[in-house]
């Protein structure tokens, strides 16, 4: 299906694919659950909203060209490949259901700060600060990602 960016006009896009998410949606490749799934999705939101703590560990290679590589070019993120921090894949606090209204409601927090702050910058661990304008890029290629995961 590709990617767009996270933002309001493409708000209803995601939302449906949130909501195609099942408990016994299959998964394609990598090892998170459906409801695990959402819980990362919605801690990543909740990092760049600030509401949760980032450590910067980005140099000039990762800013520079990993980034240009992972999210301004077309190419796919690598399927299965890339392994993050435990505390970024938190076990799921509800069902799939509270998940997913957890991560609608954190995205929804996001849309809101973003269009109202597009300039602010906050920290993404490998590719330093990013304006909240480019998180919107960045959360809807993520997103998109792992909605293909499990063909959603």
């Amino acid at each position: 299906m590709g990617y767009v960016h996270l933002n309001p006009a493409n708000r209803e896009q995601f939302v449906a694919r949130i909501n195609a998410l099942k408990t016994d949606s299959n998964r394609l490749w990598g090892k998170l659950e459906p409801a695990g799934l959402l819980a990362h999705l919605t801690i990543a939101l909740q990092g760049t909203l600030e509401e949760v703590k980032i450590t910067d560990e980005s140099n000039f290679f990762s800013r520079h060209i990993i980034r240009r590589i992972a999210i301004d070019s077309p190419l796919p993120f690598p399927k299965g490949m890339i392994k993050v921090p435990d505390h970024f894949t938190p076990a799921p606090q509800g069902n799939i259901d509270e998940e997913r209204t957890r991560l609608i409601q954190t995205m929804d927090r996001f849309l809101e700060t973003s269009e109202r702050e597009p300039n602010r910058k906050t920290v993404q661990p490998l590719f330093g600060p990013l304006t909240l304008k480019y998180w919107q890029k960045l959360h809807g290629k993520h997103m998109a990602h792992h909605f293909e995961q499990f063909g959603v």
